[in-house]
């Protein structure tokens, strides 16, 4: 139940927001994967898009809330599968710019982000034989770093996930938890 409210909070924070978003961020990138006692592939992949909304505070904060997808890859059964997620991040971004132009803009950030798990790629008969002990949320923290760079959004962000990739119970082989580090681009609009 507590996910599933965190869910309905971030679209709402979402929906609000692109009524009176400054800018619109469409990324993409790769993410490394580190799950804890799984054989991970660390080579993944996603793409969504943002939108950045300055804080009038006076401190130079930017709310970016996004809608991206995706995937990362594991070893189950001496097969390679990979997971889709349909997630949401709500970053909130400190940064400056430098000179006397918003063309060279370095920031930190960090949120909260909530997933839905969008299937499970690979060998059909193993991905099967585990698709309903998959867990169906994922949650976590995300850290990162970035650079606004005229048109360009260069990120590097860890995300931290706080959940497991199944129940224990159900495929105890895959009740690790995922640590990502992702690489992105992005274009500003």
């Amino acid at each position: 139940m507590k996910k599933l409210f965190l869910l309905i909070i971030s679209v709402l924070c979402i929906s609000t927001l692109t009524a009176s978003a400054e800018g619109l961020v469409i990324k993409g990138g790769a993410n490394f994967t580190n799950i804890k006692n799984i054989e991970s592939k660390p080579f993944g992949y996603q793409f969504g898009l943002g939108f950045q909304t300055e804080i009038p505070d006076g401190f130079g904060l930017t709310f970016q809330p996004e809608l991206v997808y995706k995937v990362v890859g594991f070893e189950y059964d001496r097969e390679t599968l990979r997971r889709g997620y349909l997630e949401i991040p709500i970053n909130v971004q400190l940064g400056f710019n430098i000179g006397n132009t918003d063309k060279l803009h370095p920031f930190v950030f960090a949120g909260p982000y909530v997933g839905i798990g969008a299937g499970v790629f690979g060998n059909k008969a193993t991905a099967e034989s585990i698709r309903n002990d998959l867990k169906k949320v994922e949650y976590g923290l995300g850290l990162g770093v970035g650079i606004d760079l005229w048109i360009l959004q260069l990120t590097a962000k860890y995300n931290w996930n706080f959940g497991r990739i199944a129940d224990a119970t159900g495929v105890p082989e895959l009740s690790g938890t995922p640590r990502i580090i992702e690489i992105c681009v992005g274009l500003n609009f």
